[in-house]
């Protein structure tokens, strides 16, 4: 008799414990979901503003060459979003990472954004 009730007390123990656990999990996994939807909407907003940037410089950029169009896009980001890496742009505009590396090491030269590096990661800027 003594037996059984420690039993069912330590049974009842566990099932309280696992309760708290999954409760825990619960509401862990409820912030997650409001940080993602967060995230995503951002997103969208992102993608949105970025539609609109590029249908502007298609029609007031013209004449312009593409690669001079690109370096005013990247500027335009950079002016909305500092602090950005070349694979951060490069999905934003739709590049390679390669393609973007090549024309920010030439605004980079010519004094029309700068970077840093934060870890091993290399983030560009506007002056």
């Amino acid at each position: 008799m003594i037996f059984e009730k420690k039993s069912k007390d330590s049974e009842l123990l566990a099932i309280t414990f696992l309760n708290q656990k999954m409760d825990n999990t619960y509401a862990l996994l409820s912030r997650l979901m409001e940080k993602i939807t967060s995230i995503e909407r951002m997103v969208q907003e992102l993608k949105t503003e970025l539609e609109l940037i590029k249908s502007k410089l298609k029609v007031e950029e013209l004449p312009m060459p593409l690669s001079e169009r690109t370096k005013e896009l990247i500027k335009t980001i950079l002016k909305r979003n500092p602090f950005l890496s070349a694979q951060d742009i490069a999905k934003i505009i739709g590049l390679s990472r390669t393609r973007v590396v090549e024309y920010l090491v030439e605004m980079e030269q010519s004094g029309i954004v700068k970077s840093k590096y934060e870890g091993k990661k290399k983030l560009y800027y506007l002056p």
